[in-house]
C-alpha cells in the first residue's frame, strides 16, 4: 500500500512524525467556502515541510506559506524505489525546478509542484498524480 494513514493537526518545523507526507493547510477565505480547497507541500525524510509559495520561491525551511499543516497524508516509504535517498532527492529535485517557475493558480501551483515530487519517485500508481488527484 503506498498510502498509509492521514495524520490531522501537527507541525512543519522539523518534525519526524511529519517525514514522508503530502501536507495540507486551508487558504482561508477560500477553505472556508468550498472546504476540499487548499495549499500543499511535501515533507522530506526528516519531517522538513517544502511548499512552492510564489513565482520562483519555494519553502525548504519548514514553514509553509498559509500556517502550520492542519492534515498530513503519510506515504509508505518502503512502496518507493531507492527509499529514503530517492525521496529527499527528488523532493530537491522539485524544488529547484519550482524555484525556476512563475506561479499561476489554476495550472502550476503548490499541486503541481507536489505531483512533480512524487511522479520523480515512481510511486507505484495506476496513473502519475496530478494537480486534480490530490484532494482527500
Amino acid at each position: 500500500k503506498l498510502f498509509i494513514r492521514i495524520v490531522e493537526r501537527m507541525t512543519a518545523q522539523g518534525n519526524e512524525d511529519l517525514a514522508y507526507t503530502i501536507l495540507w493547510s486551508p487558504l482561508p477565505p477560500i477553505t472556508w467556502l468550498v472546504p476540499f480547497i487548499g495549499h500543499l507541500g511535501i515533507a522530506t525524510s526528516s519531517g522538513v515541510a517544502c511548499d512552492f509559495q510564489g513565482s520562483y520561491y519555494v519553502s525548504d525551511r519548514g514553514r509553509m506559506a498559509f500556517g502550520e499543516p492542519t492534515r498530513a497524508l503519510m506515504i509508505n516509504i518502503d512502496q518507493i524505489p531507492g527509499g529514503a535517498q530517492t525521496w529527499d532527492e527528488m523532493v530537491r529535485e522539485a524544488n529547484n525546478l519550482y524555484s525556476t517557475r512563475v506561479h499561476n493558480i489554476v495550472a502550476d501551483n503548490c499541486h503541481s509542484h507536489v505531483a512533480c515530487a512524487l511522479n520523480k519517485m515512481q510511486a507505484p500508481m495506476p496513473i502519475p498524480f496530478s494537480i486534480c488527484g490530490q484532494s482527500w
